[in-house]
Formats: C-alpha cells, sequence, structure tokens
C-alpha cells in the first residue's frame, strides 16, 4: 500500500487543497493568558506594548492584538474538503513533529522502534496522534512522523490562497482513509448522550 501519492507532473494537484494534505512551513503560535504583550497603539512603525493579564475584566479588553512567540513546523490539513471547497471557515491544521523528537531514546530500526511504530498505528490504542512514515520530494524531507491532534489551530479563510501554494505532499487514497479512520476515532472519544446538552425539562 502506498500511503503516498504520486507528485503531479505539473505540480499542481487537484482539487489544490484537501484534508490530509501535509503543508509547509506553517507557524503555529503559543502564548500565555496571565501575562502576554498586548499591542496598545501604533503609529506608523512605531507599536507600544502593554504586559497585560488577559483574564482580567479590569485590564484586557475584549479584543486586541497580541505579540506571540511562534514556531514553524510541518502540518496536516484536517478540516473536511467540502468545507475547504466553500471557503467560507477557517482551515484547521495540526502539527507534525518528528517521532524522535518524541522519543529520542529510541533507535530507528530497533525492535522497540517497530513495536512503538505499530502501537501508535492502532487508532484504539492511540487516538490523539497519527503515525507518518518518512518520504523525500522535490526538495522536503519528512521523516518518521507524529500529527499531534492536541495542538491544532486555524488558518483564516483569507489565507486559504497561500495555503494551497504550501501543499508537499498528498496522501495517497489509502493513507487519507486511515488518516480519516484516525479522525473519527479521536472525536468518537468524547462523544457524549445527547441529552446532555439539555436541561432537565427539556430532555425527552
Amino acid at each position: 500500500m502506498a500511503f503516498y501519492a504520486d507528485h503531479p507532473a505539473s505540480g499542481i494537484f487537484e482539487p489544490p487543497l484537501q484534508q490530509g494534505d501535509i503543508v509547509f512551513p506553517i507557524p503555529f503560535v503559543a502564548f500565555g493568558i496571565a501575562s502576554v504583550a498586548r499591542l496598545a497603539d501604533q503609529v506608523n512603525d512605531t507599536a507600544r506594548l502593554i504586559v497585560t493579564d488577559l483574564t482580567s475584566t479590569d485590564d484586557a479588553p475584549e479584543i486586541g492584538k497580541l505579540v506571540v512567540s511562534y514556531e514553524r513546523k510541518p502540518a496536516i490539513v484536517v478540516s473536511q474538503s467540502c468545507d475547504i471547497e466553500r471557503g467560507k471557515n477557517p482551515v484547521l491544521v495540526a502539527p507534525i513533529r518528528t517521532f524522535q523528537s518524541h522519543f529520542p531514546e529510541m533507535t530507528l530500526g530497533s525492535n522497540s522502534f517497530r513495536t512503538r511504530i505499530k502501537e501508535l498505528a492502532n487508532p484504539g490504542k492511540n487516538p490523539i496522534s497519527f503515525p507518518l512514515p518518512p518520504i523525500q520530494r522535490d526538495g522536503f524531507t519528512l521523516p518518521y512522523s507524529l500529527v499531534t491532534f492536541f495542538e491544532m489551530q486555524n488558518i483564516v479563510p483569507s489565507d486559504l490562497a497561500r495555503l494551497r501554494d504550501l501543499v508537499k505532499v498528498r496522501l495517497s487514497p489509502d493513507g487519507l482513509g486511515k488518516f480519516q479512520e484516525r479522525i473519527s476515532y479521536l472525536f468518537g472519544r468524547f462523544a457524549a448522550e445527547d441529552d446532555l446538552f439539555f436541561a432537565e425539562e427539556h430532555k425527552a
């Protein structure tokens, strides 16, 4: 089974962006909520920043701009392809981290490595991440890696065209099927009874 689709001779995938596409580089941001640099005002190229507690009801405005740290990483598109085609909703992406960054003590190709990959490939045992085999294509190299679903973020719809330009690798139909299966396990893990969301007087 081929995990990745062949790269088109034209260099352009059709459709240009779909669920399971691997894009690079994507900046993933992180910031604190109790002490963060907030943009107070800006005149031309001069900005004034204020360290703000965003949880304070007195000091923090409801809407604002922040200075945040970021890390550029490969990412995989999690949003459904039909939602992407509509172009109205943010596109959900999940970061991809190398296998060795998760398991630095493990030697690639060892018996323990093979055992761990098999465990990670089992959605029942590992619904929160998704293993990716290595690939090298057109100047882009991805070693053994893991998609980490608990670090997902949204890309605004206005950046959809740019996101299409960043597609490096597309999953094959078989690979995409495995990815979709993992997503269903992830979200199904948190499923609840329908009446949980109603007040007692509104339950059937």
